[in-house]
């Protein structure tokens, strides 16, 4: 049939193209992961405090600390 010399140059673009896509998919996904990992410690924090709180050991530097954080 052909040989590796006799194969059409946009079936190699086409590889790079799709190493490419993937390339940008698994950052996305990355960041996403980042994104999801900041916002559960967060959700800790928030959710630690309103149970100290309820106990009544939350101190004023926590409230306030949590008031900064929104």
């Amino acid at each position: 049939m052909g040989t590796f010399e006799n194969r059409k140059p946009h079936h190699r673009g086409g590889v790079e193209e799709l190493y490419r896509q993937s390339a940008s998919s698994t950052h996305a996904i990355g960041e996403e992961r980042e994104t999801s990992e900041k916002n559960t410690v967060q959700l800790a924090k928030v959710c630690l405090f309103l149970v100290q709180l309820r106990i009544g050991k939350a101190g004023i530097g926590q409230r306030i600390g949590v008031l900064l954080l929104g």
